[in-house]
């Protein structure tokens, strides 16, 4: 992970390229995303998204089972209080006291984990930092989560289409499909993988977007992720000397050696 992926602001690094910079590089340790709002922190193990006591805010979470009609404003209050009086987690009052299933209570918080990180894909004025660090000694409550999937649906929801616009090659530069193996778990939409098709052979991005009957702004938006994930990449055109070289007949190459 370069130095621009591991501190800076999201106007020079989006947000989607920090996720998979980390992701790509298999690394474990925290991400602190500051916001005028505050402070958000995401865990990852090996690359991979986890939900633990340092990523969790409980106070936060208790207001989104509010906000999302799972608990009421006197459930919660007994829920604190009891978790103030074991002496634990909020996580294990809500269980004890009864006020949601295990299964359900665990569902609410990768989805909330993952709805605050959606609220950061259009972001362009916040700074994040990424600390390596060991994995917790104890059990995370949740392991494993994909970043490709929170990238893609991250970049399905965003509106600030300029962040496209800026982080694309020019558009006389040629893009073409890479490896695909980034697609074994992931699931495209039928109309992502008809952009992915357009890509084999290589094209301008010119060209793409005038063929492409996604339009430019959806066109844009999906070659972000592309790259972002490794589906898709630029391709230089060869240089000119390699062109002569290939071009150059034996004798021709043993007199310039000469």
């Amino acid at each position: 992970m370069d130095e621009a992926a591991r501190r800076g602001n999201f106007s020079q690094t989006p947000f989607a390229r920090v996720l998979a910079e980390v992701w790509k590089d298999g690394l474990t340790g925290v991400l602190a995303v500051r916001t005028a709002a505050g402070t958000k922190r995401f865990s990852f193990e090996n690359g991979a998204l986890a939900v633990d006591r340092t990523a969790l805010p409980e106070k936060d979470f208790l207001q989104h089972l509010l906000t999302a009609g799972e608990a009421d404003l006197i459930s919660l209050a007994r829920a604190e209080d009891h978790a103030l009086t074991i002496g634990e987690s909020v996580i294990r009052a809500i269980v004890e006291i009864g006020l949601l299933p295990p299964g359900r209570l665990w569902r609410l918080m990768e989805a909330f984990v993952r709805e605050a990180a959606y609220a950061l894909f259009d972001m362009e004025e916040a700074e994040f930092e990424f600390v390596p660090r060991p994995a917790p000694a104890g059990p995370a409550y949740i392991r494993n989560m994909a970043v490709p999937d929170v990238i893609l649906e991250g970049v399905r929801r965003m509106s600030n289409e300029g962040l496209f616009v800026r982080h694309l090659p020019a558009e006389s530069e040629t893009v073409q499909s890479l490896d695909p193996a980034i697609l074994d778990g992931l699931e495209l939409a039928p109309h992502e993988t008809y952009l992915l098709g357009l890509l084999d052979p290589a094209r301008t991005l010119a060209d793409l977007l005038a063929e492409s009957d996604l339009g430019e702004r959806e066109t844009r938006r999906l070659l972000f992720v592309f790259f972002i994930l490794g589906l898709a990449g630029s391709r230089a055109p060869k240089p000119k000397t390699a062109r002569l070289a290939a071009e150059m007949s034996l004798a021709d190459m043993d007199k310039i050696f000469g």
